[in-house]
Protein backbone atom coordinates (compact mmCIF):
# COMPACT_ATOMS: atom_id res chain seq x y z
CA UNK A 1 0.00 0.00 0.00
CA UNK A 2 0.95 3.09 -0.73
CA UNK A 3 2.00 6.16 1.96
CA UNK A 4 -0.74 8.50 -0.37
CA UNK A 5 -3.11 5.98 0.11
CA UNK A 6 -3.11 4.44 3.53
CA UNK A 7 -2.86 8.58 4.51
CA UNK A 8 -5.71 9.44 2.87
CA UNK A 9 -7.75 6.39 3.87
CA UNK A 10 -6.72 7.72 7.49
CA UNK A 11 -8.21 10.96 7.42
CA UNK A 12 -11.09 9.88 5.68
CA UNK A 13 -11.88 7.45 8.57
CA UNK A 14 -11.88 9.93 11.17
CA UNK A 15 -13.80 12.11 9.85
CA UNK A 16 -16.71 9.38 8.92
CA UNK A 17 -16.31 7.93 12.31
CA UNK A 18 -16.68 11.36 13.95
CA UNK A 19 -20.28 11.67 12.31
CA UNK A 20 -21.45 8.09 13.82
CA UNK A 21 -23.05 8.10 17.78
CA UNK A 22 -25.83 6.32 18.92
CA UNK A 23 -27.78 7.20 21.99
CA UNK A 24 -27.82 3.28 23.86
CA UNK A 25 -24.05 2.49 23.28
CA UNK A 26 -20.20 4.40 24.38
CA UNK A 27 -17.79 4.54 21.69
CA UNK A 28 -14.50 3.61 23.27
CA UNK A 29 -10.92 2.07 22.21
CA UNK A 30 -9.43 -1.01 23.31
CA UNK A 31 -5.33 -1.89 22.51
CA UNK A 32 -5.18 -5.64 21.70
CA UNK A 33 -2.04 -7.84 20.64
CA UNK A 34 -1.08 -8.24 17.27
CA UNK A 35 -1.04 -11.88 16.56
CA UNK A 36 0.68 -11.82 13.24
CA UNK A 37 2.29 -9.62 10.56
CA UNK A 38 1.20 -10.76 7.21
CA UNK A 39 2.50 -8.63 4.74
CA UNK A 40 4.59 -5.25 4.41
CA UNK A 41 4.37 -3.02 2.05
CA UNK A 42 7.42 -0.20 2.70
CA UNK A 43 5.91 2.14 5.19
CA UNK A 44 2.69 0.13 5.92
CA UNK A 45 1.96 -3.56 6.37
CA UNK A 46 -1.24 -5.99 7.31
CA UNK A 47 -1.39 -7.30 10.62
CA UNK A 48 -4.43 -10.19 11.91
CA UNK A 49 -5.47 -9.51 15.80
CA UNK A 50 -7.48 -12.69 17.08
CA UNK A 51 -10.18 -11.90 19.55
CA UNK A 52 -12.13 -14.38 21.61
CA UNK A 53 -15.29 -13.38 23.04
CA UNK A 54 -14.16 -9.38 22.01
CA UNK A 55 -16.74 -6.55 22.36
CA UNK A 56 -18.06 -5.14 18.71
CA UNK A 57 -14.74 -3.81 17.05
CA UNK A 58 -15.67 -1.35 14.31
CA UNK A 59 -14.45 -1.45 10.81
CA UNK A 60 -12.63 1.95 9.58
CA UNK A 61 -11.44 3.11 12.38
CA UNK A 62 -8.42 4.13 13.47
CA UNK A 63 -5.66 3.96 16.52
CA UNK A 64 -2.41 4.06 17.52
CA UNK A 65 0.10 1.42 17.04
CA UNK A 66 2.32 0.45 20.40
CA UNK A 67 5.67 -1.26 20.46
CA UNK A 68 6.32 -3.59 23.17
CA UNK A 69 8.46 -2.98 25.65
CA UNK A 70 10.77 -5.77 27.06
CA UNK A 71 14.11 -5.39 29.29
CA UNK A 72 15.78 -6.33 25.81
CA UNK A 73 14.43 -3.96 23.66
CA UNK A 74 13.07 -1.16 26.48
CA UNK A 75 13.61 1.30 23.14
CA UNK A 76 10.53 -0.11 21.74
CA UNK A 77 8.26 1.06 23.92
CA UNK A 78 6.91 4.15 21.95
CA UNK A 79 4.04 4.92 19.42
CA UNK A 80 4.84 3.13 16.25
CA UNK A 81 1.90 4.73 13.74
CA UNK A 82 -1.62 4.49 13.23
CA UNK A 83 -4.03 1.57 12.25
CA UNK A 84 -6.84 1.24 10.36
CA UNK A 85 -9.70 -1.35 10.68
CA UNK A 86 -10.15 -3.23 7.56
CA UNK A 87 -12.04 -6.36 8.02
CA UNK A 88 -13.93 -8.20 11.49
CA UNK A 89 -15.03 -11.31 11.00
CA UNK A 90 -15.28 -14.37 13.17
CA UNK A 91 -12.97 -13.92 15.99
CA UNK A 92 -9.81 -12.54 13.45
CA UNK A 93 -9.42 -8.51 12.88
CA UNK A 94 -7.42 -8.00 9.94
CA UNK A 95 -5.91 -4.00 9.95
CA UNK A 96 -3.57 -2.05 7.95
CA UNK A 97 -0.99 0.00 9.70
CA UNK A 98 0.98 3.04 8.55
CA UNK A 99 4.15 3.10 10.56
CA UNK A 100 5.97 6.62 11.71
CA UNK A 101 10.14 4.98 11.07
CA UNK A 102 9.56 1.57 8.49
CA UNK A 103 13.38 2.00 7.69
CA UNK A 104 14.68 1.47 11.34
CA UNK A 105 14.28 -2.15 12.34
CA UNK A 106 13.20 -1.82 15.99
CA UNK A 107 10.75 0.85 14.92
CA UNK A 108 8.53 -1.65 12.62
CA UNK A 109 5.35 -3.10 13.71
CA UNK A 110 6.30 -6.90 15.09
CA UNK A 111 3.76 -9.56 16.53
CA UNK A 112 3.32 -9.02 20.18
CA UNK A 113 3.06 -5.24 19.46
CA UNK A 114 -0.28 -3.44 20.10
CA UNK A 115 -3.00 -1.78 18.13
CA UNK A 116 -6.15 0.65 19.64
CA UNK A 117 -9.05 -0.32 18.49
CA UNK A 118 -12.36 1.47 18.46
CA UNK A 119 -15.19 -0.66 20.02
CA UNK A 120 -18.90 -0.44 20.90
CA UNK A 121 -20.26 -1.42 24.34
CA UNK A 122 -23.45 -0.41 26.36
CA UNK A 123 -23.70 3.31 27.90
CA UNK A 124 -22.66 2.95 31.25
CA UNK A 125 -22.93 5.20 33.87
CA UNK A 126 -19.42 5.22 35.08
CA UNK A 127 -15.74 4.80 33.91
CA UNK A 128 -13.33 3.70 36.61
CA UNK A 129 -9.58 3.48 36.74
CA UNK A 130 -9.51 -0.08 36.54
CA UNK A 131 -11.67 0.34 33.24
CA UNK A 132 -8.96 3.08 31.99
CA UNK A 133 -6.49 0.33 32.85
CA UNK A 134 -7.83 -2.06 31.16
CA UNK A 135 -9.00 0.02 28.00
CA UNK A 136 -4.75 -0.05 27.86
CA UNK A 137 -4.22 -3.67 28.13
CA UNK A 138 -2.96 -3.01 31.58
CA UNK A 139 -2.92 -5.68 34.14
CA UNK A 140 -2.39 -5.39 37.74
CA UNK A 141 -1.28 -8.55 39.99
CA UNK A 142 -0.64 -9.14 43.32
CA UNK A 143 3.16 -10.13 44.92
CA UNK A 144 1.37 -13.82 44.36
CA UNK A 145 1.13 -13.27 40.65
CA UNK A 146 -2.79 -13.14 41.20
CA UNK A 147 -4.16 -10.64 38.87
CA UNK A 148 -6.46 -7.71 40.68
CA UNK A 149 -9.24 -7.69 38.41
CA UNK A 150 -10.48 -9.54 34.91
CA UNK A 151 -11.47 -8.36 31.39
CA UNK A 152 -15.30 -9.50 31.79
CA UNK A 153 -15.12 -8.03 35.28
CA UNK A 154 -14.69 -4.85 34.27
CA UNK A 155 -15.24 -4.05 31.12
CA UNK A 156 -19.54 -5.50 31.74
CA UNK A 157 -19.86 -4.96 35.47
CA UNK A 158 -17.39 -1.73 35.97
CA UNK A 159 -19.06 0.37 39.21
CA UNK A 160 -18.19 3.11 41.73
CA UNK A 161 -18.32 0.06 44.51
CA UNK A 162 -16.07 -2.06 42.40
CA UNK A 163 -13.34 0.67 41.94
CA UNK A 164 -13.30 1.44 45.72
CA UNK A 165 -13.32 -2.57 46.43
CA UNK A 166 -10.33 -2.53 44.56
CA UNK A 167 -8.57 0.58 45.39
CA UNK A 168 -8.72 -0.66 48.79
CA UNK A 169 -7.68 -4.28 47.74
CA UNK A 170 -4.51 -2.37 46.03
CA UNK A 171 -3.44 -0.23 49.13
CA UNK A 172 -3.84 -3.32 51.28
CA UNK A 173 -1.20 -4.81 48.92
CA UNK A 174 1.18 -1.84 49.24
CA UNK A 175 0.45 -1.57 52.81
CA UNK A 176 1.80 -5.38 53.66
CA UNK A 177 4.27 -5.57 50.93
CA UNK A 178 6.81 -3.45 52.86
CA UNK A 179 8.60 -6.30 54.20
CA UNK A 180 8.27 -8.56 50.91
CA UNK A 181 9.71 -6.27 48.56
CA UNK A 182 12.76 -7.38 46.71
CA UNK A 183 13.79 -4.05 47.08
CA UNK A 184 15.43 -2.46 50.40
CA UNK A 185 12.61 -1.00 52.13
CA UNK A 186 15.26 1.22 54.14
CA UNK A 187 15.68 2.80 50.66
CA UNK A 188 15.61 6.71 51.28
CA UNK A 189 13.41 8.32 48.61
CA UNK A 190 15.62 11.81 46.89
CA UNK A 191 13.26 13.78 45.13
CA UNK A 192 9.52 14.12 44.33
CA UNK A 193 6.89 14.27 47.12
CA UNK A 194 8.30 12.00 48.92
CA UNK A 195 11.65 13.47 49.26
CA UNK A 196 14.09 11.94 52.82
CA UNK A 197 11.32 9.48 53.40
CA UNK A 198 11.96 5.33 53.07
CA UNK A 199 10.30 3.40 50.69
CA UNK A 200 9.28 0.74 53.37
CA UNK A 201 8.11 3.91 55.51
CA UNK A 202 5.49 5.78 52.13
CA UNK A 203 4.23 1.62 51.12
CA UNK A 204 2.56 1.79 54.72
CA UNK A 205 1.31 4.81 54.02
CA UNK A 206 -0.16 4.99 51.03
CA UNK A 207 -3.48 6.46 50.89
CA UNK A 208 -6.07 6.40 47.99
CA UNK A 209 -5.04 10.08 46.11
CA UNK A 210 -1.59 8.86 46.40
CA UNK A 211 -2.24 5.43 44.45
CA UNK A 212 -4.90 7.04 42.16
CA UNK A 213 -2.14 9.83 41.14
CA UNK A 214 -0.18 6.85 40.40
CA UNK A 215 -2.92 5.12 38.25
CA UNK A 216 -3.14 8.31 36.33
CA UNK A 217 0.18 8.44 35.81
CA UNK A 218 0.13 5.05 34.20
CA UNK A 219 -2.96 5.76 32.25
CA UNK A 220 -0.92 9.19 30.80
CA UNK A 221 2.37 7.06 30.40
CA UNK A 222 0.81 3.61 29.45
CA UNK A 223 3.70 2.38 26.69
CA UNK A 224 5.99 1.21 29.73
CA UNK A 225 3.06 -1.30 31.28
CA UNK A 226 0.75 -2.17 28.28
CA UNK A 227 0.31 -5.70 27.62
CA UNK A 228 2.66 -6.51 30.67
CA UNK A 229 1.73 -8.49 34.17
CA UNK A 230 2.64 -5.57 35.92
CA UNK A 231 3.44 -6.27 39.64
CA UNK A 232 1.50 -3.77 41.24
CA UNK A 233 4.21 -3.42 44.54
CA UNK A 234 7.29 -3.47 41.60
CA UNK A 235 5.96 -0.47 39.27
CA UNK A 236 4.60 1.35 42.30
CA UNK A 237 7.85 1.43 44.05
CA UNK A 238 9.50 2.08 41.03
CA UNK A 239 7.24 5.23 40.53
CA UNK A 240 7.92 6.20 44.61
CA UNK A 241 11.90 5.91 43.69
CA UNK A 242 11.76 7.41 40.13
CA UNK A 243 10.46 10.89 42.14
CA UNK A 244 6.28 10.26 41.71
CA UNK A 245 5.99 11.75 38.51
CA UNK A 246 2.99 13.35 37.95
CA UNK A 247 0.66 13.12 35.35
CA UNK A 248 -0.23 15.10 32.41
CA UNK A 249 -3.80 15.84 33.34
CA UNK A 250 -2.85 16.55 37.14
CA UNK A 251 -0.12 18.48 35.34
CA UNK A 252 -2.46 20.71 33.83
CA UNK A 253 -4.76 21.19 36.95
CA UNK A 254 -1.43 22.19 38.96
CA UNK A 255 -0.43 24.68 36.13
CA UNK A 256 -3.75 25.73 36.09
CA UNK A 257 -3.76 27.14 39.11
CA UNK A 258 0.21 28.48 39.59
CA UNK A 259 0.25 31.86 39.93
CA UNK A 260 3.81 32.64 39.32
CA UNK A 261 7.27 31.54 37.31
CA UNK A 262 7.96 30.59 40.39
CA UNK A 263 4.88 28.29 41.44
CA UNK A 264 5.19 26.71 38.02
CA UNK A 265 8.96 25.89 38.92
CA UNK A 266 7.92 24.28 41.81
CA UNK A 267 5.29 22.30 40.07
CA UNK A 268 7.74 21.15 37.66
CA UNK A 269 9.84 20.18 40.77
CA UNK A 270 7.67 17.37 41.36
CA UNK A 271 9.02 15.38 38.56
CA UNK A 272 11.76 14.30 36.46
CA UNK A 273 13.01 16.74 33.11
CA UNK A 274 12.93 13.15 31.10
CA UNK A 275 9.10 12.92 32.19
CA UNK A 276 8.16 16.44 31.28
CA UNK A 277 10.07 16.19 27.82
CA UNK A 278 7.45 13.49 27.22
CA UNK A 279 4.58 15.41 28.78
CA UNK A 280 5.88 18.50 26.28
CA UNK A 281 6.09 16.05 23.18
CA UNK A 282 2.59 14.83 23.99
CA UNK A 283 1.27 18.60 24.22
CA UNK A 284 2.87 19.81 21.15
CA UNK A 285 1.82 16.46 19.20
CA UNK A 286 -1.75 17.16 20.52
CA UNK A 287 -1.24 20.88 19.14
CA UNK A 288 -0.22 20.01 16.31
CA UNK A 289 -3.63 17.58 15.69
CA UNK A 290 -5.85 20.48 16.28
CA UNK A 291 -4.25 22.41 14.11
CA UNK A 292 -4.27 19.75 11.73
CA UNK A 293 -8.38 18.83 12.11
CA UNK A 294 -8.96 22.86 11.81
CA UNK A 295 -9.14 23.63 15.20
CA UNK A 296 -7.15 26.29 16.07
CA UNK A 297 -8.40 26.94 19.46
CA UNK A 298 -7.48 24.27 21.23
CA UNK A 299 -4.37 24.58 19.05
CA UNK A 300 -3.44 27.70 21.04
CA UNK A 301 -4.45 26.56 24.15
CA UNK A 302 -1.77 23.24 23.59
CA UNK A 303 0.76 26.03 22.76
CA UNK A 304 0.72 28.08 25.72
CA UNK A 305 0.49 25.03 27.65
CA UNK A 306 3.29 24.08 26.82
CA UNK A 307 5.16 27.46 26.34
CA UNK A 308 4.09 27.74 30.62
CA UNK A 309 5.98 24.37 30.85
CA UNK A 310 8.96 24.95 28.89
CA UNK A 311 9.69 28.41 30.38
CA UNK A 312 9.58 27.01 33.33
CA UNK A 313 12.13 24.39 32.64
CA UNK A 314 13.75 26.56 30.67
CA UNK A 315 13.32 24.32 27.76
CA UNK A 316 14.45 26.28 24.35
CA UNK A 317 13.32 23.81 21.79
CA UNK A 318 9.96 23.61 23.14
CA UNK A 319 9.40 26.94 23.41
CA UNK A 320 10.28 27.77 20.19
CA UNK A 321 7.83 24.43 19.44
CA UNK A 322 5.13 26.71 21.05
CA UNK A 323 5.54 29.68 18.78
CA UNK A 324 6.26 27.93 16.00
CA UNK A 325 2.67 26.24 16.35
CA UNK A 326 1.43 29.83 16.88
CA UNK A 327 2.74 31.04 13.89
CA UNK A 328 0.99 27.94 11.53
CA UNK A 329 -1.92 29.04 13.19
CA UNK A 330 -2.19 32.62 12.47
CA UNK A 331 -1.17 32.13 9.22
CA UNK A 332 -4.11 30.12 8.69
CA UNK A 333 -6.31 32.98 10.07
CA UNK A 334 -4.22 35.60 7.68
CA UNK A 335 -2.48 37.47 10.30
CA UNK A 336 0.64 37.25 8.19
CA UNK A 337 2.23 39.89 10.28
CA UNK A 338 1.99 38.02 13.51
CA UNK A 339 2.78 35.42 12.13
CA UNK A 340 6.00 36.64 11.07
CA UNK A 341 6.58 37.70 14.67
CA UNK A 342 5.66 34.14 16.00
CA UNK A 343 8.24 32.61 13.85
CA UNK A 344 11.20 35.29 14.25
CA UNK A 345 10.72 33.92 17.59
CA UNK A 346 10.73 30.23 16.92
CA UNK A 347 13.69 30.76 15.21
CA UNK A 348 15.34 32.62 17.95
CA UNK A 349 14.70 29.79 20.35
CA UNK A 350 15.29 27.19 17.93
CA UNK A 351 18.66 28.86 17.80
CA UNK A 352 19.53 28.60 21.19
CA UNK A 353 18.70 24.66 21.43
CA UNK A 354 20.94 24.20 18.06
CA UNK A 355 17.81 22.48 16.36
CA UNK A 356 18.81 23.01 12.79
CA UNK A 357 15.49 21.81 11.71
CA UNK A 358 13.77 23.73 13.65
CA UNK A 359 15.62 26.79 12.63
CA UNK A 360 15.66 26.53 8.80
CA UNK A 361 11.58 25.72 8.94
CA UNK A 362 11.07 29.15 11.05
CA UNK A 363 13.05 30.60 8.50
CA UNK A 364 10.90 29.63 5.52
CA UNK A 365 7.85 30.60 7.15
CA UNK A 366 8.49 33.90 7.65
CA UNK A 367 9.41 33.93 3.64
CA UNK A 368 6.17 32.10 2.93
CA UNK A 369 4.18 35.09 5.25
CA UNK A 370 5.79 37.74 3.04
CA UNK A 371 4.06 35.79 0.03
CA UNK A 372 1.29 35.84 1.18
CA UNK A 373 1.13 39.11 1.95
CA UNK A 374 1.78 39.79 -1.40
CA UNK A 375 5.25 41.55 -0.82
CA UNK A 376 7.39 40.00 -2.81
CA UNK A 377 10.37 41.58 -2.93
CA UNK A 378 10.63 41.43 0.81
CA UNK A 379 9.57 37.94 0.54
CA UNK A 380 12.50 37.62 -1.89
CA UNK A 381 14.83 39.14 -0.15
CA UNK A 382 14.14 36.90 3.40
CA UNK A 383 13.93 33.74 1.17
CA UNK A 384 17.49 34.90 -0.97
CA UNK A 385 18.79 35.29 3.07
CA UNK A 386 17.14 32.48 4.23
CA UNK A 387 18.62 30.17 1.31
CA UNK A 388 22.14 31.41 2.00
CA UNK A 389 21.66 30.47 6.08
CA UNK A 390 20.16 27.55 5.23
CA UNK A 391 23.22 26.27 2.91
CA UNK A 392 25.68 27.06 5.84
CA UNK A 393 23.47 24.38 8.01
CA UNK A 394 23.45 22.15 5.57
CA UNK A 395 27.12 21.38 5.00
CA UNK A 396 27.07 19.88 8.26
CA UNK A 397 24.65 17.63 7.49
CA UNK A 398 24.47 17.15 3.86
CA UNK A 399 22.89 13.54 3.62
CA UNK A 400 19.86 15.22 5.77
CA UNK A 401 16.98 14.56 3.08
CA UNK A 402 14.49 16.30 5.71
CA UNK A 403 16.79 19.47 5.44
CA UNK A 404 17.30 19.15 1.73
CA UNK A 405 12.94 19.15 1.52
CA UNK A 406 13.33 22.22 3.54
CA UNK A 407 16.07 24.20 1.14
CA UNK A 408 14.01 22.95 -1.68
CA UNK A 409 10.77 24.54 -0.17
CA UNK A 410 12.63 27.44 0.17
CA UNK A 411 13.82 27.77 -3.03
CA UNK A 412 10.62 27.23 -4.43
CA UNK A 413 8.69 29.67 -2.80
CA UNK A 414 11.61 32.50 -3.53
CA UNK A 415 11.01 31.51 -7.73
CA UNK A 416 7.46 31.95 -7.43
CA UNK A 417 8.18 35.13 -5.58
CA UNK A 418 10.53 36.19 -8.84
CA UNK A 419 7.76 35.07 -11.02
CA UNK A 420 5.08 37.21 -9.61
CA UNK A 421 7.68 40.07 -9.79
CA UNK A 422 7.48 39.31 -13.21
CA UNK A 423 11.51 37.76 -13.33
CA UNK A 424 10.30 34.57 -14.83
CA UNK A 425 14.04 34.40 -16.25
CA UNK A 426 15.42 34.69 -12.45
CA UNK A 427 12.63 32.41 -11.54
CA UNK A 428 13.74 29.67 -13.88
CA UNK A 429 17.22 28.58 -12.47
CA UNK A 430 15.65 28.52 -8.61
CA UNK A 431 13.29 26.29 -9.82
CA UNK A 432 15.82 24.09 -11.45
CA UNK A 433 17.83 24.60 -8.15
CA UNK A 434 15.06 23.66 -6.10
CA UNK A 435 14.93 20.34 -7.90
CA UNK A 436 17.97 19.24 -7.30
CA UNK A 437 17.49 19.08 -3.86
CA UNK A 438 14.82 16.41 -3.70
CA UNK A 439 15.62 15.09 -7.39
CA UNK A 440 16.88 11.72 -5.33
CA UNK A 441 14.53 11.67 -3.00
CA UNK A 442 12.63 8.08 -2.84
CA UNK A 443 9.69 9.62 -0.16
CA UNK A 444 6.01 10.46 -1.75
CA UNK A 445 5.71 13.83 -0.36
CA UNK A 446 9.15 14.51 -2.26
CA UNK A 447 7.83 13.51 -5.13
CA UNK A 448 4.78 15.43 -4.95
CA UNK A 449 6.43 18.73 -4.59
CA UNK A 450 8.84 18.14 -7.72
CA UNK A 451 5.50 17.73 -9.60
CA UNK A 452 4.56 21.19 -8.16
CA UNK A 453 7.49 22.32 -9.52
CA UNK A 454 6.98 20.74 -12.56
CA UNK A 455 3.89 22.70 -13.09
CA UNK A 456 5.32 25.78 -11.98
CA UNK A 457 7.74 25.22 -15.15
CA UNK A 458 5.38 24.12 -16.83
CA UNK A 459 3.35 26.98 -16.48
CA UNK A 460 6.25 29.46 -17.18
CA UNK A 461 6.52 27.99 -20.48
CA UNK A 462 3.17 28.04 -21.66
CA UNK A 463 2.96 31.89 -21.14
CA UNK A 464 6.85 32.34 -22.80
CA UNK A 465 5.14 30.13 -26.07
CA UNK A 466 7.58 27.39 -25.20
CA UNK A 467 5.40 24.70 -26.54
CA UNK A 468 8.25 22.07 -26.10
CA UNK A 469 9.21 22.65 -23.05
CA UNK A 470 5.63 23.36 -21.48
CA UNK A 471 5.06 19.55 -22.61
CA UNK A 472 7.94 17.98 -21.42
CA UNK A 473 7.48 19.15 -17.93
CA UNK A 474 3.14 19.24 -18.69
CA UNK A 475 4.17 15.47 -18.76
CA UNK A 476 5.63 14.67 -15.31
CA UNK A 477 2.69 15.42 -13.69
CA UNK A 478 0.64 13.37 -14.94
CA UNK A 479 -1.38 11.44 -12.89
CA UNK A 480 0.81 13.26 -9.64
CA UNK A 481 -1.24 14.18 -6.90
CA UNK A 482 -0.44 18.00 -5.88
CA UNK A 483 -0.73 19.51 -2.90
CA UNK A 484 -1.36 22.98 -1.31
CA UNK A 485 1.31 25.28 -1.56
CA UNK A 486 3.30 25.80 1.03
CA UNK A 487 2.53 21.94 2.39
CA UNK A 488 6.08 21.20 4.05
CA UNK A 489 4.72 19.28 7.00
CA UNK A 490 5.81 19.33 10.82
CA UNK A 491 9.44 19.34 12.45
CA UNK A 492 9.97 17.83 15.68
CA UNK A 493 8.14 14.73 15.48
Amino acid sequence: MKKKNFWVTIIVMLFTNSLISQNNEDNKTLVLPISVVKVIYGDSCDVIIYSNNLPLIKVGTVGRVFGKYTPDNPQRAEELGKGVVKQVYNDQVNVTIGMYNPNITYKRVWPDDFVEVNIVKPKSGYESIFYKLLSLNIYLTNNEGKPFYSFYEIFYHDNKFKEDSLLNACIDELHNSALSLQVNPDYVITEGRFKNNTLGQVLKETTRNDLLDFFNYVVDMPIRYIGQKNNLSEIYSEWLMNSTPISASNLVNVLTYSKSKEDIRRALSLTSVDNYNTIMDKWYKLAIESYNKLDYSTALWYSNLLYTTADGLNNSNFIANSFYINGKVKSKQDQYNEAINEFKKAYEYYAKSNNILGQMAALNNIGCQYVNLKQYKKAHSELSKTYKIQKKLLSNNSENLYLKRIVSITLRNDALSLNLLGKSKKAIPLFQKALEYISNDADEIAARRRALIYNDLANIYNKQGKTELFTEYKSKTAGMYLPVDGEEGWINK
